[in-house]
């Protein structure tokens, strides 16, 4: 899957900020490009798995009684 991120380099610091536009809060930094790159990708994969843990952690307490 393919994600647009956005890249930006901070006048202040020198270090690159990084964020995800289509996923809430997924923002990121790194000293490089590069650095900033790798972490957004870690980032959008603990993204997903912080839904994917939220949603079962949501429903497998669940008791259907038939």
């Amino acid at each position: 899957m393919k994600w647009l991120v956005i890249l930006e380099p901070d006048s202040e610091t020198s270090d690159w900020a990084v964020w995800c536009p289509e996923l809430p809060d997924c923002v990121c930094a790194g000293e490089t490009e590069q650095e900033a790159l790798e972490n957004i990708r870690e980032a959008i994969a603990l993204y997903f798995k912080r839904i994917l843990f939220n949603t079962k952690t949501k429903y497998k307490n669940i008791l259907l009684e038939t």
